[in-house]
């Protein structure tokens, strides 16, 4: 019973943003077993409240995989509650997680999680490792059209610069 009561109330806390809640929050984060969905619901609350103090704890987490458990057959749930929170958090430092998610994901949606984030970062550590991914000739160029470019869109003038670079600095 007590676990479906968490299981429960850490959405509400998020949605409150209950700032008394974030050390247990992190905790949570830090020592729930892979593949618990009470994980989910601490990340995506601590996403919600918006302390700068989850960053790490959520990128430690993501950082660790596996991604995905045998029961979510569709759906990466830690993975998309790690990236929206970070994505909310706004911290720059994500930019070079979500990098690493899209290129080196375990499996497709993790990837696409890694690549969309980026949009949603708004910062240009985001541009900056679009346009990495953008120029590196192993990523395939259907990905590119398909996740980097739209992704890039996404960042709307915050990509100008990055962009320009490019341009200048690849040869003809």
């Amino acid at each position: 019973a007590l676990g479906w009561i968490r299981y429960n109330t850490l959405p509400v806390l998020g949605q409150l943003r209950c700032k008394q809640a974030v050390s247990m929050l992190i905790e949570l984060v830090r020592t729930t077993p892979k593949g618990e969905a009470l994980v989910d619901h601490a990340i995506d609350a601590l996403g919600q409240i918006g302390d700068a103090s989850a960053v790490e704890p959520i990128m430690d987490r993501l950082r660790k995989g596996p991604y995905r458990t045998k029961m979510e057959r569709h759906v990466n749930y830690t993975t998309l509650a790690g990236t929206t929170a970070l994505v909310r958090l706004g911290d720059p430092r994500a930019a070079e997680l979500f990098e690493h998610l899209a290129r080196n994901g375990p499996d497709a949606p993790t990837k696409e999680y890694g690549y969309r984030s980026l949009g949603k970062l708004k910062h240009p550590a985001s541009a900056q490792a679009l346009t990495r991914l953008l120029a590196d000739p192993a990523l395939d160029a259907a990905i590119k059209d398909s996740f980097v470019g739209p992704a890039l869109a996404d960042l709307g003038p915050i990509a100008q610069p990055a962009l320009l670079k490019l341009l200048t600095d690849t040869p003809p």
